[in-house]
């Protein structure tokens, strides 16, 4: 059953919250797919009612921690929805550089962070680990950390992001604010994604894996 979701509805989502645990593999993302990514949201047409843009499917597992509080085990989804949080996160630094006394686009960040809890974002309901610190520092300050972690895996996934955020800025460098406005209307409403429940008693370690060592690297495809 196809149950798709705006991105907007996703990310605004504060009933549930996603938490990616210990088996996901860092941020990873190549350059060929943040590009393909800005590209295909800039194809959306505004004008159109029916020009959507569908991404590949996210595949979670509802559960219940200690304190009944519902969550969503991200089993496949994390790098495109990590790069669309860096997208929106810049445009926000952009629009906020370009006028910084737009009321609509204060109310929107102030509206997607909770400045009051570094470890729930407000613009995702993700849980990071330690390991994210770098992606949660930009996230909610729009500013990159250059202390670069030293740890094998956790650098090289900071370099990956280093250089998603470096893509995304030069993609819009060169674009006035009402670009801005209406890429972000195509990012959040116009682009949507398939959400797939699995069963609870699936053992996600062992489906991630699955997936994977198939070829069916869910998440390096848009």
């Amino acid at each position: 059953m196809n149950d798709f979701r705006s991105i907007s509805s996703i990310l605004t989502n504060y009933e549930n919250f996603f938490i990616l645990q210990d088996y996901h593999r860092g941020y990873s993302w190549q350059s060929k797919h943040i590009v393909q990514l800005l590209r295909d949201i800039d194809s959306v047409v505004i004008e159109k009612n029916d020009s959507y843009l569908y991404l590949s499917s996210i595949y979670y597992i509802k559960r219940e921690n200690n304190n009944k509080e519902i969550y969503l085990e991200l089993i496949d989804g994390y790098q495109r929805i990590a790069t669309i949080m860096l997208i929106l996160r810049e445009i926000i630094n952009r629009v906020r550089n370009e006028n910084p006394e737009n009321s609509n686009f204060e109310k929107f960040e102030m509206g997607l962070f909770d400045r009051g809890n570094n470890n729930k974002i407000r613009l995702t309901p993700y849980f990071y680990n330690d390991s994210n610190n770098f992606f949660i520092n930009y996230i909610t300050t729009g500013k990159v950390n250059l202390k670069l972690n030293q740890n094998t895996d956790s650098l090289a996934s900071e370099l990956a992001l280093i250089n998603s955020i470096a893509l995304i800025k030069n993609f819009l460098s060169h674009e006035k604010i009402e670009f801005w406005g209406g890429f972000t209307k195509k990012l959040i409403e116009r682009t949507s994604v398939n959400m797939i429940e699995l069963s609870s008693n699936v053992n996600a370690t062992e489906v991630y894996r699955s997936l994977n060592s198939k070829g069916m690297i869910l998440d390096n495809t848009l």
